[in-house]
């Protein structure tokens, strides 16, 4: 894992991986499962379709520093995952270039037992849209010559479903 990245609904961004501060220490983010669907019979059952449940990932941070800089980190990182929580609103996790919008539900903080200057939380993510998605930036270049009117005016039209296959496609009209 290269990168990761939290940003809360609010815009509030966190380095995940910053390691003067924070870093992820263990996540458990490929664990997914598809739930088969189909008509029993006697024997066997005949397979109509999948679906896929919401998801939890749990995972552990390690926060570095001293005991007030500790603190200070954790209750600016909680504050902007509840502000999610308390507005129903979520906050979006990005990992090597993939995201997905996620609540934190659940957290623990285990103080460090000697004075290493580490403190150890876990948190509980949640996720009612369990698919991870890979922007995609497309860009269309006009080709020809069109009158402009009233702005951008290109001699074609976009006729595609630019939302198939649960990615998130961008448009750049050049």
């Amino acid at each position: 894992m290269s990168t990761a990245i939290f940003t809360n609904s609010a815009g509030k961004t966190f380095n995940l991986l910053d390691f003067n501060m924070m870093k992820l220490k263990d996540a458990q983010l490929h664990k997914y499962a598809w739930v088969p669907e189909g008509v029993k019979y006697k024997y066997g059952e005949l397979l109509q379709t999948f679906t896929k449940d919401v998801q939890q990932f749990s995972c552990t941070f390690k926060v570095f520093g001293n005991e007030t800089e500790r603190k200070a980190k954790l209750n600016e990182f909680h504050d902007a995952t509840e502000h999610d929580v308390m507005l129903t609103q979520p906050g979006n996790l990005i990992v090597d270039g993939y995201s997905i919008e996620c609540y934190m539900i659940e957290s623990d903080t285990i103080a460090p037992e000697d004075d290493s200057g580490t403190t150890t939380n876990e948190v509980l993510l949640y996720c009612p849209f369990p698919f991870w998605i890979k922007e995609t930036k497309y860009e269309i270049k006009a080709t020809g010559t069109a009158e402009v009117v009233d702005g951008l005016d290109f001699p074609f039209d976009l006729s595609c479903d630019l939302g198939v296959g649960g990615y998130r496609k961008v448009i750049d009209l050049m």
